[in-house]
């Protein structure tokens, strides 16, 4: 396997559209204490499909990331988080490297 991709489905509960201004898809730390300082590496897709900029109320849109092949340490996660456009609703999933690695091929070996 050379790429893994990433199938998200986006669910808005609310009747407020909510404009998507980026997504963001990174490796951090897992959080030990509140003193401690996290480190976050960028993870850049290399493939976007199905992107819409918008979920409309009480809805649903999906979105397709491709990313080249990787792991994470066990002491970190994987996340993607998608930034509303002026305002504070931010959705956030978080996969741990267990889930990654457990990933199967879409064509065969």
């Amino acid at each position: 396997m050379k790429s893994c991709k990433l199938n998200l489905r986006n669910l808005n509960k609310s009747y407020i559209d909510y404009d998507i201004e980026f997504v963001k898809c990174f490796q951090r730390d897992i959080k030990k204490s509140k003193n401690a300082i996290q480190q976050e590496t960028t993870i850049e897709p290399i493939y976007t499909k199905d992107f819409e900029a918008k979920i409309k109320g009480k809805s649903a849109n999906r979105l397709v990331l491709g990313f080249n092949k990787f792991t994470i340490p066990d002491n970190k996660i994987f996340e993607i988080e998608l930034y509303e456009k002026g305002g504070g609703r931010h959705m956030k999933l978080a996969v741990e490297n267990k889930y990654i690695i457990r990933a199967e091929p879409l064509f065969g070996k």
